[in-house]
């Protein structure tokens, strides 16, 4: 089964490359019920709330940088 990640709208090189590496990329506007991780430009505390009470690990871009997304969006999953 695919692990399925949500990102924001204008992250098309972030969903490039999460495909490439066998996920499944959702878009976060089509609020999919159960992604396994949620990505956005900028820190978002409202959504970030939101997410912890489902437990869905919210990276922004600040942090979670092209180099290294295919690595921490595994780290998040499988912790």
């Amino acid at each position: 089964m695919k692990k399925i990640v949500a990102l924001e709208d204008g992250l098309s090189s972030y969903k490039e490359k999460l495909e490439e590496a066998g996920f499944k990329v959702v878009d976060l506007s089509q609020r999919y019920q159960y992604p396994s991780v949620v990505i956005v430009k900028e820190p978002d505390s409202a959504l970030e709330q939101t997410n912890l009470i489902n437990e869905i690990p919210v990276l922004d871009t600040k942090t979670v940088t092209e180099e290294n997304l295919v690595e921490t969006v595994n780290n998040k999953i499988h912790h």
